[in-house]
């Protein structure tokens, strides 16, 4: 079915068609002559098609056109539901009123399409080129959000790296209060130890003084005894 339609396709004309019955009918395998061939194949497809006659080729043409016909409306109708219901139901009738120039025609405005389709492009791309100059709004706004992206990207180390558990924050607190309470201890003590010391130095210095004032003081009476003074030694 997919070779019959290629061969009836826009562009083919009546001598494609004879070519096609007469070598279906000889049991050889058939290609549409508009697809690509070679000059020899090309050659025997001219020298046989030459060799039939009109009536012939009238013939074998309506053959193919009944043939399309019955397999439209009844074989597949009757035996393919579903394939009928996506089927064309005029496969011949745009064929009847087409030309081989219409084919071309058709053609030639589908590729200048195409090409109109992809004109449009490259004033999008000069637009946004236009964009990526320095000096333009839009480049300005970007590089901002570009250093707003490094910002996050290498302060998020820094803030991982100060994330401490609350486990370690409480024993170095405990830490802290122990030494602050040693501390207050070393203090009380020293200063207890001072206040002995500094006791024990007055008890001296007192003594001390004591004791000279003593050596003085038997010394005048030792001099006044010497002197027979006994009246100022007794004082």
């Amino acid at each position: 079915m997919a070779i019959l339609l290629t061969c009836i396709g826009p562009g083919a004309s009546g001598k494609d068609l004879a070519l096609f019955e007469r070598m279906q009918s000889g049991g050889f395998s058939f290609t549409a002559t508009t697809g690509a061939k070679t000059k020899q194949d090309k050659d025997i497809c001219l020298r046989e098609s030459d060799s039939n006659d009109n009536a012939q080729m009238t013939e074998q043409v309506e053959i193919i056109y009944n043939r399309l016909n019955e397999v439209e409306k009844k074989k597949l109708k009757d035996y393919h539901c579903t394939i009928f219901e996506y089927f064309p139901k005029d496969i011949m009738e745009k064929y009847r009123h087409q030309t081989t120039t219409d084919s071309f025609r058709s053609l030639h405005c589908n590729a200048q399409l195409r090409e109109a389709d992809e004109l449009p492009w490259p004033e999008p791309y000069a637009h946004w080129t236009a964009l990526s100059h320095r000096g333009c709004q839009f480049y300005t706004l970007f590089l901002e959000f570009q250093r707003k992206v490094d910002d996050d990207i290498d302060t998020r180390p820094v803030l991982e790296a100060i994330d401490i558990n609350l486990k370690e924050i409480e024993m170095v607190e405990r830490q802290l209060q122990q030494i602050k309470e040693a501390k207050q201890y070393v203090i009380e003590f020293v200063d207890e130890m001072a206040q002995k010391d500094i006791g024990k130095k007055r008890r001296r210095i007192r003594k001390f003084a004591f004791q000279q004032w003593m050596e003085v003081v038997l010394g005048t009476v030792d001099a006044l005894v010497n002197a027979s003074n006994f009246f100022g030694g007794r004082k």
